[in-house]
């Protein structure tokens, strides 16, 4: 995935034409269930090179896709593409530093998408937590 095409994307879904929209919604659909979707998104909320406005698209879009299929229910897995483990290991490995690095706004964002990973999979499924939590709590700057 080309992650220029992605800002383009992600841009379009903020057009005020909704044909404009719609095609591109439509198009980030089918990029969804891609290997690595998630990850890339990460990579562009955490971004400093991407504006603000579109980080903010982003962050919307992955909260949602974490909210449809984090859970791996059959439910949810009938309705909507499943996330593959790599990206949920890059997603667990990343949302706090997406969230320690983050706006206001897109912290609201990425904190809901950290909840619904903490009720699927911790303590089993992510025991680093703890330990990246810790590493956060100890930064230099931590206290901003």
């Amino acid at each position: 995935m080309d992650l220029h095409a992605l800002v383009s994307l992600f841009d379009s879904t903020l057009h005020p034409e909704p044909e404009v929209r719609q095609a591109a919604e439509q198009q980030l659909q089918s990029l969804e269930s891609q290997d690595g979707f998630l990850a890339i998104l990460l990579q562009m909320i955490i971004a400093a090179d991407i504006p603000i406005g579109t980080k903010q698209s982003v962050s919307i879009y992955f909260k949602n896709r974490i909210r449809r299929s984090w859970s791996g229910t059959q439910r949810a897995l009938e309705q909507y593409a499943p996330i593959n483990e790599a990206d949920r290991t890059v997603t667990k490995e990343n949302i706090l530093l997406a969230i320690y690095s983050s706006p206001q706004a897109i912290k609201m964002q990425l904190t809901e998408c950290l909840g619904v990973a903490l009720k699927y999979d911790f303590p089993e499924q992510w025991p680093q937590l703890l330990g990246q939590v810790k590493e956060f709590l100890h930064a230099p700057d931590a206290q901003k």
